[in-house]
């Protein structure tokens, strides 16, 4: 019986372009469909914002590379800060009591806000945007 790994999926889909389209496709799509649902911009017309949804997720492929290459750039930093965000709010949450926890609250913000910095930064200036 022969075993697959988890390693030899992950390049038989990253050779079938799930990572290049398929997943760039629906982030677009979700964060689109997402905006238009809770805007409420079209009323309750749910089949038109997925048309549009459909459609712009399927034009920000058109610039693919560019696209693909900032996506691949930004969410594995993207995910370390959040791990760290998470960590600390787990932190507070275990050892600052509810009534102390408010302003703690406050901090965490500021502290993803300058995450959130650094992680853009650091992306631009391996995207040559510096």
């Amino acid at each position: 019986m022969a075993f697959i790994s988890i390693g030899d999926i992950f390049y038989q889909w990253e050779t079938l372009g799930v990572f290049d389209f398929l997943l760039p496709f629906l982030l677009v799509f979700a964060l689109v469909f997402g905006i238009l649902t809770a805007t409420n911009i079209l009323g309750e017309h749910k089949g038109v914002s997925v048309i549009i949804a459909f459609v712009i997720g399927l034009m920000s492929l058109r610039y693919q590379n560019f696209f693909s290459v900032f996506l691949s750039e930004l969410f594995p930093r993207l995910g370390i800060g959040m791990a760290v965000l998470l960590s600390i709010l787990i932190l507070v949450g275990l050892f600052i009591a509810k009534e102390e926890q408010r302003y703690w609250y406050y901090g965490l913000a500021a502290v993803g806000l300058v995450i959130a910095i650094i992680i853009l930064s650091q992306t631009g200036e391996r995207l040559g945007w510096s």
